[in-house]
């Protein structure tokens, strides 16, 4: 597979055409806007300014990269020749499901299509198409260029060569490809979003500050080998980036309205009602099963204070005998 289409503009669709491009593959990147697609190569293009900063990527690396990347507007011809099809577009069910039927109807027969969805059914969006054996998830981790993760979702119908086909291609970007099946949140997800409500759950009922929470984790709960990215500096690094996407959006989007400020803080007053609710039924669960065990160290304790005694009235009536 040489040829690889990647649906979508934005954040993760740029940095997936970057590593692909980087990587020595033949990419088409597609957008339904010309400004989305001219931000993208940007953003390509300062990011691998910085890795020439950084001495892990030459001038002529970029030059040959940036001429293997081509850009359009126009889906059938983007996908026409293309052995993979990447779709990053946003996470919207209804878009993603008309996405793979235009894909489908346009990709040639053997082209495997894999999406970046983080949370949609792999399974229900290779239901929109006639190959269901050839869709995949493959799910980059953000920011792209940095993180080495990927990964792989099975859908209920993928086929064992399609799985085998785009982990090696992963391997050749330079990434680590981890395989799972078609769950809710898949793995990272799954996992991820309990810890944060249990790190906003911590903060509201006053176990530490969002300092000391960020610091537990980030200084405690991530590993420091070398197969790991998770470092100290990494979570800097990725911080900034984040800091810097937000306050390109800030100035490129209107201020919100008073109506949607109203329901964000109608949603944040929710939130804090259901926490303090399963703060008041903690307590009330806890109190009961600490009064009960209160109660049965006490007659545990009665009861040995009594053998005691007993053997000791045996003794005195041995003694005297």
């Amino acid at each position: 597979m040489k040829n690889i289409t990647v649906i979508g503009a934005g954040t993760m669709g740029n940095g997936i055409a970057h590593v692909f491009a980087q990587s020595g593959f033949t990419v088409h990147l597609f957008d339904i806007s010309e400004a989305a697609l001219e931000r993208a190569l940007s953003t390509i293009t300062k990011n691998m300014d910085r890795q020439i900063a950084k001495e892990k990527l030459t001038e002529s690396d970029k030059v040959n990269a940036l001429g293997r990347l081509a850009t359009g507007t126009d889906l059938k011809k983007a996908v026409a020749e293309a052995d993979l099809v990447v779709e990053a577009a946003t996470e919207n069910t209804a878009i993603k499901f008309q996405l793979f039927k235009d894909i489908d109807a346009h990709a040639p027969a053997a082209c495997i299509l894999a999406s970046n969805t983080s949370s949609i059914s792999i399974t229900k969006i290779a239901a929109q198409t006639s190959r269901p054996d050839k869709v995949i998830g493959m799910h980059f981790m953000n920011p792209v260029p940095v993180m080495r993760l990927v990964e792989i979702i099975r859908g209920y119908s993928t086929s064992d060569a399609v799985c085998d086909a785009v982990i090696e291609m992963s391997k050749a970007l330079g990434k680590v490809p981890v395989a799972c099946n078609d769950y809710p949140g898949f793995v990272a997800n799954r996992i991820l979003m309990p810890m944060i409500n249990e790190a906003i759950i911590s903060l509201h009922e006053g176990v530490a500050d969002v300092e000391a929470i960020d610091s537990i984790m980030k200084l405690g709960m991530c590993t420091q080998t070398h197969t790991c990215t998770c470092t100290t500096r990494t979570h800097a690094h990725r911080q900034g980036w984040r800091r810097r996407a937000t306050r390109q959006r800030a100035s490129r989007e209107p201020k919100a309205s008073a109506q949607k400020r109203g329901k964000r803080a109608r949603w944040r007053r929710l939130l804090l009602r259901r926490m303090d609710g399963r703060r008041r039924q903690t307590e009330q669960t806890r109190l009961p099963m600490q009064r009960k065990a209160g109660r049965v160290q006490q007659e545990r304790r009665q009861r040995k204070t009594g053998r005691e005694r007993g053997r000791g009235r045996g003794r005195e009536t041995k003694a005297n005998a």
